[in-house]
Order: C-alpha cells, then sequence, then structure tokens
C-alpha cells in the first residue's frame, strides 16, 4: 500500500506529515516527487508516506493507495497566499503557468488578474482531489483547532495505530522536515522555534468576489456526471496518458 499527502499549499501539510513519521518511513517533498515532467511520480515505495508539493495534485488522480488532501477555502487559502510575498510569487510565476499552459483544464478562463490566478490554480488542486479515488478530505482549520482528532480520523483511514509523539505540534517543522530526501524520522531538528498550532487557523471574510467568478466560470461549467472532459486539453486529447521521463511541452495557446 502506497500513501500519499496531497494538499493545497500553506496548509499544514509539512506538520502533518511530520506527525506521521513514527508510522511508515515518511517523505516530504523529495526532490524525486517534485519533478516538472513527472518522470519519478510513481518512484514511492509501498508502505511509505509522500507528501507531494502542491503542483503535482493531478498525481492524485493516478497514483494508487490511499491519499489525504488537506485544504483550506479558497478564501482562507487566498488570505494566507497573499500574506507572504514568496508565496504569492511561487504561485504566479511557477503554478500559474504550469496550470494554464501544462494543465489546461479550462482553457476558456481568462484569469486576468493576481487573484483570479491564484484562485485558478486552487481549483486545479481541489478538483484533482475531489475527482480522485481513495481520499480523506481534511480541512486545514479543522487541522489546526482540533489536531488530535483529526490526526486520529488520518490513521484510522489510513489503517495505523495512534500518533504517539505529539512534539511536533509544538514547532515550526519547514525548516527541517520540508524538501528533504530523508525519512523524517532519521531528522534532529536544528532549532526547535515554538510554534501555537492554533495561530494557523484562518476564517477569512474577504475574497467573496474571487470566490464567485470561481463558482461561476469553473464549478458551475462542470457537469457531474461528465467529469472525463476534465482529462483532456483543448484538442481532446487526455492529459494524463503521460509517460514518466517524457518532459511535458508547454502549449502555445
Amino acid at each position: 500500500m502506497k500513501y500519499s499527502i496531497f494538499h493545497t499549499s500553506q496548509c499544514g501539510s509539512t506538520l502533518l506529515a511530520t506527525l506521521l513519521k513514527e508510522k511508515r518511513r515518511t517523505y516530504s517533498e523529495p526532490s524525486w516527487a517534485c519533478a516538472g515532467d513527472m518522470s519519478n511520480i510513481f518512484s514511492a515505495e509501498d508502505e511509505t508516506i509522500v507528501k507531494y508539493p502542491s503542483f503535482a495534485s493531478l498525481a492524485c488522480r493516478i497514483m494508487p493507495g490511499k491519499k489525504i488532501f488537506i485544504f483550506r477555502g479558497l478564501k482562507d487559502h487566498l488570505e494566507k497566499i497573499t500574506s507572504k510575498p514568496s508565496a504569492m510569487e511561487k504561485h504566479l510565476l511557477r503554478h500559474y503557468p504550469f496550470n494554464k499552459h501544462v494543465r489546461n483544464l479550462f482553457p476558456k478562463v481568462v484569469a486576468d488578474n493576481d487573484l483570479k490566478k491564484l484562485a485558478f490554480v486552487w481549483a486545479h488542486m481541489y478538483l484533482d482531489a475531489f475527482y480522485s479515488q481513495n481520499v480523506l478530505f481534511i480541512d486545514a482549520n479543522k487541522f489546526f483547532l482540533e489536531p488530535i482528532i483529526t490526526l486520529k480520523l488520518i490513521t484510522n483511514f489510513f489503517g495505523f495505530d495512534l500518533v504517539e509523539d505529539l512534539e511536533p505540534l509544538n514547532f515550526y517543522v519547514k525548516k527541517d522536515f520540508l524538501a528533504t530526501e530523508n525519512n523524517l524520522s532519521e531528522i534532529i531538528p536544528t532549532e526547535k522555534i515554538p510554534f501555537n498550532i492554533k495561530d494557523g487557523y484562518i476564517k477569512s471574510t474577504n475574497f467573496s468576489e474571487i470566490e464567485n467568478w470561481v463558482q461561476e466560470h469553473i464549478f458551475s461549467q462542470i457537469i457531474s456526471n461528465e467529469i472525463f472532459p476534465l482529462f483532456r486539453n483543448k484538442d481532446g486529447e487526455p492529459i494524463y496518458s503521460f509517460i514518466p521521463g517524457k518532459t511535458i511541452l508547454l502549449e502555445k495557446n
């Protein structure tokens, strides 16, 4: 069995992976899982947990095994991403072009400002999980407010015993446990900077107009009993029929 963690970015996924490290060999965005051409997308060994980068949400549809999708709702997601310049830059300069030109699930959608571009990316991630199998959805706010209850939900879904080492809930884990080639259980943190997990909670009252835009231009255009077109590009060719190792070329609109 393979165990995977997918996410919407900046939502507690690294912390979740760190907490699960005692249950199975666990990896958090190692380089082999982050290749843009998906050349190593099936490299995860059985009985391991892999947290994939947010842009690789498409792997949720084709990866075997059980999967967690931890996410922020759109308004909360926008609140978080716009509060961090580095996250904004990454989404606008890397994730949006990838989703717009390589994924191309919504070729007719025009995202004419930064917020719409962020929402466009979020919609891809969310729908990838929504139309996948064997996925447990975890609202990030529930995780931040009730981490023990949420962890029990996740371990029950994976078929694991309860997590015993809860220390990662109390310090920032990204510095040491993100984007490493090592099994997370082998890592000794260099500095345990205190962290209050409830600080991760966000309940935004902003961005209603963007939420409405996504509903009108993306969600409402999906025919619920005809999801297969989501797997095709504007020429009607399957997007997910790629050969690992073959570079995905950008399409010219």
